[in-house]
């Protein structure tokens, strides 16, 4: 789970998928805004619509999934940003790597992936 300082809150979610920067990928939909809070952190914020699945289990399973991809990789995004993963596709019988890979690579379009 993501430190609660790294969340997105639930009303900039949909400011967010309105005029956010769109990074797609195979699996994942990637929404990133400048962060008008404080600029020494960034905010996520995970989604999974209800027609990949209806199933709240399958849901965070998938939430879950890109969640550990974002924490392992959280030191090196740039800070100050809103950051929103949209799933478009279901993802529990991709591996962590495809999808640890998907999430650098969207990250990397962006510009928020620093590399050291």
């Amino acid at each position: 789970m993501l430190p609660a300082k790294n969340r997105l809150s639930s009303f900039l979610i949909l400011e967010l998928l309105g005029s956010g920067q769109r990074f797609h990928g195979k699996y994942l939909s990637l929404y990133i805004a400048r962060s008008l809070e404080k600029k020494n952190n960034s905010y996520f914020a995970f989604l999974v619509p209800k027609k990949i699945t209806k199933q709240v289990v399958e849901k965070n399973k998938m939430k879950r999934k890109v969640k550990a991809a974002v924490k392992q990789n959280l030191e090196q995004i740039k800070k100050g940003y809103n950051v929103l993963f949209l799933v478009k596709e279901n993802i529990n019988s991709e591996t962590h790597r495809t999808i640890k890979a998907e999430v650098e690579e969207l990250l990397k379009q962006a510009g928020l992936f620093q590399c050291f």
